[in-house]
């Protein structure tokens, strides 16, 4: 699930002011679902993608832009974006500039807040390359590898981060590769072995040699074999030896200790076993005694105060009738203050009677003659009476107010009925005709005047081509265009040729020399033919002129001729119209024949004048509606007077019906009725007053009674007043307080008195208590008195001391045992222990290891003799450094070889243990990616992984067969990429970013099964609260979304044109106006 918290940013409007090809564009988006964007080809939906880039990360620099690509200076590219985060609403506002990335504007934030870190706090610090790898992708990034392989996009993707287990292996299969590739290099001819076997071949190659010393050699290396196997023998008797030494001294050190703690474990078994500590045993001896002693002297004291407050309060007598009485006494006391408050009672009431007898009287006078309690008594005044009075006062006044509401309309609207009516009769006595026969006479004279004006438009038209085609007959020359002299001088130069040619032949004839003669001839002759060319082009000239151009003419002339009639055509009927028209005698032929602006001013008028002529005809309309009203109005105020006259009548039928005086007003009605409710009133309690006081006198005399009796029985020597039983009683209260003090008194001494003797009694639980424990202890502790204790106490004492030595001995041991941890004792062995005996096995040890370290000394003397004269050998013959060689180099072979089988068999292990790892070890985008894959491929390919260490994926089907994406097809690469993305955006939002997702066209080259699948998961992805953009140039697209519940927005049309780009001349100003406004939103 992606977690859409309240600091994720969602898109909710995109505000193009200008860029590229896009103009004054608002798109409001759903920033919690996906948003499917529809536009044909060129209708600007990549140019949206770079817009929302360039506006969260900056335009690029203008000055970067070729010079046709830019836009106006003075109106840049320039956008917002509306977005939420955070819980508050944003306003990206970016305008681009001709170097840097733009000027940015935010709002939306707290006063004083950085801009830059406020955008990067909303693009929770995603950087631009990242936001174009997984947040904006169209066909051509979806295709690329590259883009899913840089810092944070390839870490999530191949899970860079490969812990201890990921590492070692991968160092290990470095290590073996680059060992192998030391021993067998890439190229067969490199690496240690091919470089081994070569150098054995060429040794192997040459001739082996044989000498007189090979013999020698072989014994003095069967010898030096001898002297290894000796050498191998003794250092393994020198092992032997000193093992058993270090035996026997570590038996030695352990034996002491161990003899240590036998005897202290023997020891401490002898020891009696106390299972109590004697030292607590004392403790709570002596403090058992302590409390018997404490608890007797309390125990002897406490009885001796009791006795003594006992006697005290046998001292205090008390007088026996009266404590009889004590309580019936004590409840007359307390019920001193309410017996006067009742005789207070009936004197304020025998006044009250008094004062209300008086102001009942003055009352009744008050209310008028003839009221008395009789006729008081006889008005109604009970709730329903009140209801009945109050509904028809209520419906009483609600006439009386319906009556005047409906008065007030209907004067009012009489009046302004009145003032409409008299000025329509004043327009329409002015119009002097009916309004409709008005309106239809003045639309007829508006269909006429635009007959008119379409005629004088055609004869404006008809004029100006007459006047253009009698200008350009006026134009053309239809004489001669040659000048005059042109054909002066080339009938000149003809007839000076021909005479030329005469004087030639002439003088050709006469004798001259013959070739001069004959070339002037000929020259003449040319000069004569080029006068009679000219001519003779003159004349086809004028021929060809006068068959084009003249026919050309004529037509120009007939269309003249044409227009000319028609435009005495529409000439003739504008006068035909003007007679026509009712109006044209009094306005005159020039009305008709004005310009055709004039025309156009009139057929304005026309129209106002008609609009007048409406506006005058709904104003008839409204007043006969509102005449119809107040007919209306005035039946409902005569109604109203009809039922307001019912009304007052049955008001003044309750008000006799009540017993009160007939009126019309409703407040004197009603303040009747509270004085009547008052003096009632006063007239109850007047006679509930009578009952009050007599009830009272009863209780007082009741109480006095019960006092007299009291005090008959107390036989009190005293003689009491019971008629004032007030007095009795106060002096009952004092001798009450004199005798509950004395009988206080002997209470408390008795219940002190008591007090003690339990304290008393408890004081001697506690001393018997003291003596039980005392005796539990001793019991507890086997010992019938404290000296055993104290002898136990000895034996503890010996106790511990014996523990603690037996913990240092083992200690020691321990220690012991630490220092050989690889030699094992037996208790067996320490029990057979002999110390002598070891001590004379160690000599004897000690001297055969000296034997035997000389023996070894010897013989590595000799051993390198040996090897000395082996090299001497080696060094002084060719062959025998052959053969050793050889012999060498096949143990190096062998060794190598061994090498590189290890090194196969541990390539083997690790790339298993390697194709374990990267089955369960692959990352949580790659396992989200398999799922998003697996349902858009319906099941085809079920799992993406990436192999250790490398930054390209494989892919396996549903047979388990892996391919490397260069394998698959083209739009299955595509759906394994779009798989990846949704991952990365589900890894990125639970990582706490969370961008709007855009993609453009992606399903281009899905099939139709595959389409549905997709589209399911983008829709999953935008439930799941990931906003989604996709645009989309294929309309069945759209519709499949459509059909999902997901409304497309279709965006318009635009020309795909650079020059589109420039403001029209009709909105330069508004353009202009638009640009100062940014400029100063900008500063």
């Amino acid at each position: 699930m992606f977690v859409g918290g309240v600091f994720s940013m969602r898109l909710t409007e995109i505000d193009i002011d200008r860029f590229r090809i896009w103009r004054s564009l608002l798109l409001r988006l759903d920033p919690r679902g996906l948003n499917v964007i529809y536009g044909p080809n060129e209708a600007g939906k990549t140019t949206l993608m770079r817009f929302i880039r360039s506006t969260l990360y900056g335009y690029e620099p203008l000055e970067s832009e070729p010079a046709w690509h830019r836009p106006d200076p003075s109106q840049p590219w320039r956008g917002a974006l509306r977005c939420e985060h955070g819980g508050r609403t944003w306003r990206i506002f970016r305008r681009a500039e001709l170097s840097g990335r733009g000027r940015l504007r935010l709002s939306g934030g707290p006063d004083g807040l950085d801009r830059e870190a406020a955008l990067s706090g909303i693009l929770s610090d995603t950087t631009e390359d990242v936001y174009a790898d997984v947040f904006a992708v169209g066909v051509r990034e979806l295709n690329q590898l590259s883009t899913l392989g840089t810092g944070q996009v390839a870490q999530y993707i191949y899970g860079l981060s490969l812990g201890p287990q990921g590492r070692q292996i991968l160092s290990a299969l470095s290590d073996l590769r680059s060992r192998a590739a030391a021993l067998f290099g890439p190229q067969q001819s490199e690496g240690r072995l091919p470089e081994l076997f070569d150098e054995y071949a060429r040794i192997a190659s040459a001739k082996p040699q044989t000498g007189a010393l090979r013999d020698q050699h072989t014994r003095l290396t069967r010898r030096r074999a001898e002297l290894q196997s000796e050498l191998a023998d003794l250092q393994e008797r020198e092992s032997t030896l000193k093992n058993e030494q270090r035996g026997l001294q570590h038996l030695q050190r352990c034996h002491k200790p161990w003899q240590r703690i036998r005897e202290l474990k023997e020891e401490l078994s002898k020891l009696p076993l106390t299972t109590v500590d004697p030292a607590e045993s004392l403790r709570l001896l002596s403090a058992a005694d302590k409390d018997h002693a404490e608890a007797a002297a309390r125990r002897d004291r406490l009885s001796s105060e009791s006795v003594s407050l006992k006697a005290q309060a046998e001292r205090l007598q008390l007088d026996a009738a009266f404590e009889r009485e004590r309580h019936v006494l004590q409840s007359l006391v307390d019920q001193a203050d309410w017996l006067r408050q009742i005789d207070e009672s009936i004197h304020a009431a025998e006044d009250r009677a008094g004062e209300l007898k008086r102001e009942l009287s003055h009352q009744l006078t008050q209310l008028g003659e003839g009221w008395t309690l009789e006729r008081l008594n006889a008005v109604d005044t009970s709730p329903a009476a009140h209801h009945r009075l109050l509904e028809m006062a209520r419906r009483y006044q609600d006439s009386l107010q319906h009556r005047g509401k409906l008065r007030r309309w209907t004067r009012s609207m009489s009046r302004r009925s009145g003032r409409e009516v008299l000025e329509l009769n004043e327009l329409l006595d002015a119009l002097g005709v009916p309004v409709d026969q008005a309106i239809d006479r003045e639309q007829a004279r508006l269909k006429e005047l635009e007959n008119l004006g379409r005629l004088r438009l055609q004869e404006e038209q008809l004029a100006l081509k007459i006047q253009t085609v009698r200008r350009v007959l006026d134009r053309v020359d239809v004489e001669d265009s040659i000048p005059a002299w042109v054909d002066q001088a080339i009938s000149l130069m003809g007839w000076f040729g021909v005479a030329l040619c005469l004087f030639g032949v002439a003088t050709y004839a006469a004798g001259g020399e013959a070739r001069r003669t004959l070339g002037g001839a000929l020259a003449a002759a040319a000069i004569g033919l080029a006068g009679m060319l000219w001519w003779a082009v003159r004349n086809g000239l004028r021929n060809h002129f006068d068959a084009t151009t003249g026919i050309r003419l004529e037509d120009l002339a007939d269309e003249a001729r044409q227009a000319d009639r028609q435009l005495r055509l529409i000439q003739e009927r504008i006068q035909r119209m003007a007679v026509a028209d009712g109006h044209g005698a009094e306005a005159g032929e020039g009305e008709w024949r004005s310009s055709t602006a004039e025309m156009v001013d009139r057929i304005g008028a026309c129209s106002a004048r008609i609009a007048e002529l409406e506006v005058l005809q709904r104003r008839q309309f409204r007043a006969a509606a509102r005449r119809m009203r107040l007919k209306a109005l005035r039946d409902r105020f005569r109604a109203a007077q009809q039922d307001l006259a019912l009304v007052r009548q049955e008001w003044c039928r309750l008000l006799s019906s009540t017993g009160m005086q007939e009126t019309l007003q409703t407040e004197q009605a009603f303040e009747w009725w509270h004085r009547l409710q008052d003096v009632r009133e006063l007239a109850a309690q007047w006679r509930n007053s009578a009952p009050e006081v007599e009830g009272l006198r009863r209780m007082f005399d009741s109480m006095r009674q019960r006092v007299e009796q009291v005090g008959g029985r107390l036989k009190s020597t005293a003689k009491y007043d019971y008629s004032r039983p007030l007095e009795v009683l106060a002096n009952w209260q004092q001798q009450l307080r004199t005798h509950e003090r004395d009988r206080a008194e002997r209470e408390r001494l008795l219940g002190e008195s008591e007090t003690k003797q339990r304290d008393s009694v408890h004081a001697q639980h506690q001393a018997e208590a003291a003596e039980l424990r005392r005796g539990a202890v001793l019991a507890r502790a086997g010992v019938a008195g404290r000296e055993e204790i104290q002898k136990q106490q000895e034996v503890q004492q010996r106790r511990l001391r014996i523990e603690k030595d037996l913990k240092a001995a083992t200690d020691e041991l321990l220690d012991a045992g630490r220092q050989e941890t690889e030699l094992a004792i037996v208790e067996d062995e320490l029990l057979r222990f002999d110390s002598q005996a070891t001590r004379e096995r160690l000599q004897l040890l000690q001297a055969e290891v000296k034997d035997v370290e000389q023996g070894l000394r010897k013989r590595h003397e000799e051993l390198g003799s040996l090897r000395q004269e082996i090299r001497l050998l080696e060094s002084r013959r060719d062959s025998h450094a052959e053969f050793f060689r050889r012999s060498r180099l096949a143990a190096d072979i062998y060794r190598a070889t061994e090498e590189w089988l290890a090194l196969q068999f541990e390539h083997d292990a690790v790339m298993q243990m390697r194709r374990k790892f990267e089955q369960e070890n692959i990352s949580g985008t790659l396992v989200a990616a398999s799922g998003y894959m697996h349902r858009m491929t319906a099941g085809r390919y079920h799992r993406i992984w990436a192999p250790l260490g490398e930054d390209y994926l494989c892919i396996d089907d549903e047979f388990g067969q892996t391919f490397r994406v260069e394998q698959l097809s083209g739009g299955t690469r595509e759906q394994l990429f779009l798989a990846i993305r949704f991952a990365l955006v589900r890894e990125f939002a639970r990582r706490g970013i969370e961008l709007p997702l855009i993609m453009d066209d992606l399903f281009v080259n899905f099939d139709q099964e595959r389409t549905e699948a997709a589209a399911d998961c983008l829709i999953e992805v935008a439930r799941e609260g990931q906003q989604v953009l996709f645009f989309t140039c294929h309309e069945h697209i759209a519709g499949m979304f459509q059909r999902k519940q997901v409304e497309p927005l279709w965006l318009p049309g635009h020309r795909v044109a650079f020059d589109a780009m420039k403001p029209d001349a009709e909105n330069s100003e508004e353009a202009g106006f638009m640009a100062n406004s940014d400029e100063l939103l900008d500063s």
